[in-house]
């Protein structure tokens, strides 16, 4: 619970923005409500990247939110970005989502341990949001 008239320093958001249809409205909104030294930290689903979104365009259908999810995008990021700085990114999931629905046994654990130090080894952001979920702090540009 929080007050509109106040500000924050931290704002703490996990699997919570992809809810929101409109991204200028949210941003603004968390623009408003964050200091000018606060901080963002969230974890997000991204639909950056194409192939999840196929993946999830097949599975959505069945999903019991899908009226109400609207995984990350281009115009997400670019207005986030817009507004704040990256302090901190990861992401994973680009290559090993698909390897973690297999049941595991040894050879198959070594190939999705090398995908995911792959993943969480990406170093622009912009690569990392075409991971399946990505793990941000970012900051109001000054």
């Amino acid at each position: 619970i929080y007050d509109f008239n106040e500000t924050y320093d931290v704002i703490y958001c996990h699997g919570v923005m992809h809810h929101f249809k409109d991204c200028d409205l949210l941003i603004n909104k968390i623009d408003k409500l964050l200091t000018n030294e606060g901080i963002i930290i969230f974890t997000e689903v991204s639909q950056y990247c194409f192939i999840h979104k196929i993946a999830r365009s097949i599975y959505r259908p069945f999903q019991s939110d899908r009226l109400w999810e609207w995984p990350i995008e281009r115009k997400f990021i670019e207005r986030l970005y817009s507004k704040f700085s990256v302090i901190n990114i990861i992401g994973w999931g680009k290559y090993s989502i698909f390897i973690s629905f297999i049941p595991m046994f040894y050879p198959l654990i070594v190939v999705y341990k090398y995908f995911i130090k792959k993943e969480l080894n990406i170093k622009d952001d912009w690569g990392v949001w075409k991971n399946s979920t990505v793990s941000a702090i970012v900051k109001k540009l000054q």
